[in-house]
């Protein structure tokens, strides 16, 4: 019988029968039964706050337990836990949602699947494109629904619309253009172990997904990378700050990627040109690109990113008898994970490399990617 230290600091006993799949007790865990589905969080302070908070607004769902370092995000009267294991067989969770470092969130959504909890968790699939494939594989077998978060798909509808309304059919040229503050030293994302590399693959992630989304896997991918803000007076990051990367396509088309940490100006965007118009979209608002003869436009983007994604987790556990994920979703992932892992891989060798050549190698088709 192994002892498991819990949330409130004493020390319990927990059956291994607890983390075994739980039986249907007659209230039904895609809540036919009427009852809220019962939820945890497992996050990292960055991100728990604001999930908490997108919980609290959804009617259906009730936060009963929250685990992991940001034990301040657990509201008044809903338990903390130190393990989240525990947390899953106590709590008796319908949803398990993550939002820390690839490294703690794969694991955990593990012991989740396994005994039949659905699970929401933030990208990237892995540290690199091996566990990608790995998580991917997961994901094939769940015997829940498995979501990936996606800031691609909220806004992929108002982005398109104004694409079309240009008359582009494809980008030829695509600048992706990110300068932001880094991570203390204390974080997940300054660890190689925990977060599998720096700017490149957290927060140019979204970036790189939209761009595969629009643009297909490339043909090449030049990457130069590294640690420039390092400081005689400080302990440097183990994870690079910088990230300048090149993407060249079959139809003679290319992109740029710009990375930065701690370099102002902040900016956060991506254009997409074709021959003669195009587009440039934020956070915020989409714009179209024209030629000198017609006004650019501006149009809103969706912001409630974390109450859209939690509505359609509810959705697609009440309403659909399938599980796993959606395969194109999943597709769209593992290229942008063997888009950036092609990056880390150039920046280490000196020369192009071929993304698609991974998914040959791991023996995964790229039907839809």
């Amino acid at each position: 019988m192994p002892i498991i230290q819990t949330g409130e600091g004493e020390t319990d006993a927990i059956r291994m029968s607890e983390l075994a799949p739980m039986p249907d007790d007659g209230a039904s865990r895609d809540n036919r039964g009427g009852r809220p589905l019962r939820a945890g969080l497992f996050a990292d302070a960055h991100a728990a706050a604001s999930l908490a908070a997108a919980l609290k607004r959804a009617a259906e769902i009730e936060l009963t337990g929250v685990a992991g370092p940001a034990r301040g995000a657990a509201p008044e009267a809903v338990a903390w836990y130190d393990d989240c294991r525990v947390m899953i067989a106590r709590e008796r969770l319908d949803i398990l949602l993550v939002a820390d470092s690839p490294l703690a969130g794969i694991s955990v959504c593990d012991a989740a699947l396994d005994v039949g909890v659905h699970v929401w968790r933030q990208p990237p699939l892995g540290r690199g494109f091996a566990e990608a494939i790995e998580v991917a594989r997961r994901i094939q077998n769940a015997g829940g629904h498995y979501h990936i978060a996606s800031w691609w798909e909220h806004v992929r509808d108002a982005i398109l619309k104004v694409w079309r309304s240009v008359g582009e059919e494809a980008p030829v040229f695509s600048e992706v253009q990110i300068s932001i503050d880094g991570p203390p030293l204390n974080s997940w994302r300054s660890s190689l172990v925990d977060a599998g590399g720096g700017v490149l693959i957290n927060d140019a992630y979204d970036a790189v997904e939209g761009l595969c989304a629009m643009r297909g896997a490339p043909e090449s991918v030049y990457g130069t990378i590294g640690k420039c803000r390092d400081r005689a007076s400080a302990t440097p990051r183990e994870t690079e700050d910088m990230a300048s990367v090149i993407l060249k396509y079959d139809d003679g088309g290319a992109a740029h990627i710009r990375a930065l940490w701690d370099c102002p100006p902040a900016i956060n965007r991506t254009h997409h040109y074709g021959p003669e118009s195009g587009v440039s979209y934020d956070g915020d608002s989409v714009t179209s690109l024209n030629s000198a003869d017609r006004p650019n436009e501006a149009a809103p983007l969706p912001s409630d990113l974390l109450d859209a994604q939690i509505r359609t987790l509810i959705r697609d556990i009440t309403t659909k008898p399938d599980s796993g994920a959606d395969e194109s979703s999943v597709e769209r992932h593992l290229t942008a994970s063997a888009v950036l892992e092609a990056a880390y891989l150039s920046a280490k060798t000196g020369q192009p490399e071929d993304p698609r050549r991974l998914f040959e190698a791991r023996k995964w088709p790229m039907e839809a990617s």
